[in-house]
């Protein structure tokens, strides 16, 4: 049985214009003047597999149609190129012009930074969430070398990004998520969670290294003062509805047969 209320819910949060980022409510993502383009918007698949899911597809499509003027970079890993070049989502997204697809070397990535010696002691090896890890910490690297905007490959851009220096979003208070983030080359706050992702890395706790890092660094326990319009060593942390506007646990709904018509009569 679907849960109608909890579905509407989430259609309000999607559809009601009060959630709208206005310039009255929240002047400081709405500037007139462009601060700064990312040039870069990087995507990770780092699992060493050699195809992309149509939902990843998605999903690189969306940030490349909304960012014309953008490198968009997937960064993968796959030993197998015949049948990555094969993959029907893997053609899809080459033809789009500006969207390059690189090979992640890890060795030559994580030189330089102070992850080298977490990647080089082989605690990779006895993690569950391998995948997972090392996509939290090349994000800080990329950051570090590159600066730029990541973007993790199962979010779907439904508008530009704010032009903004450096920014995060709440997935829930008061967890700042790392799914999209965007900061400079050489950021001191980025560096610092270097430092803290190595000193602190945990292969067991599930989002020790990405989200709850990110939490802890982004004023730690003072997360009672977080609002709309929240800026914490020169990161914009939005309120939730900006990135996550669908609780992760409520995406089911969306591919319930049973709900497809109650969709309809809501959305139109």
């Amino acid at each position: 049985m679907v849960d109608l209320k909890k579905l509407q819910a989430v259609l309000r949060v999607l559809n009601k214009g009060d959630l709208e980022f206005t310039k009255e409510k929240y002047p400081r993502f709405m500037r007139t003047k462009s601060l700064t383009k990312p040039k870069n918007i990087f995507f990770l698949e780092p699992s060493g597999r050699c195809h992309l899911t149509t939902k990843e597809s998605c999903s690189l499509e969306s940030a490349a149609k909304h960012h014309p003027a953008n490198k968009i970079q997937l960064l993968y890993v796959c030993k197998n190129l015949r049948q990555l070049k094969d993959d029907k989502p893997f053609q899809i997204v080459s033809q789009i012009e500006h969207v390059e697809i690189k090979s992640l070397n890890f060795t030559h990535v994580f030189s330089g930074t102070p992850l080298v010696s977490w990647y080089e002691s082989g605690i990779l090896n006895v993690t569950k969430k391998r995948t997972n890890d090392l996509s939290d910490g090349l994000k800080f690297v990329l950051f570090k070398k590159y600066g730029g905007v990541t973007i993790d490959s199962d979010c779907i851009i439904s508008k530009p990004l704010p032009n903004l220096y450096a920014y995060a979003g709440f997935q829930t208070l008061p967890v700042v998520n790392n799914a999209i983030i965007k900061a400079r080359k050489d950021s001191p706050f980025l560096v610092e969670c270097m430092q803290r992702f190595v000193k602190e890395y945990s292969p067991s706790i599930w989002c020790h290294n990405g989200p709850s890092l990110l939490t802890r660094e982004t004023c730690g326990n003072k997360y009672k003062y977080f609002a709309p319009g929240f800026t914490c060593y020169g990161i914009d942390l939005f309120p939730v509805p900006a990135f996550y506007a669908v609780h992760f646990s409520q995406l089911r709904l969306f591919s319930d047969p049973n709900v497809s018509e109650f969709l309809k009569e809501i959305t139109n």
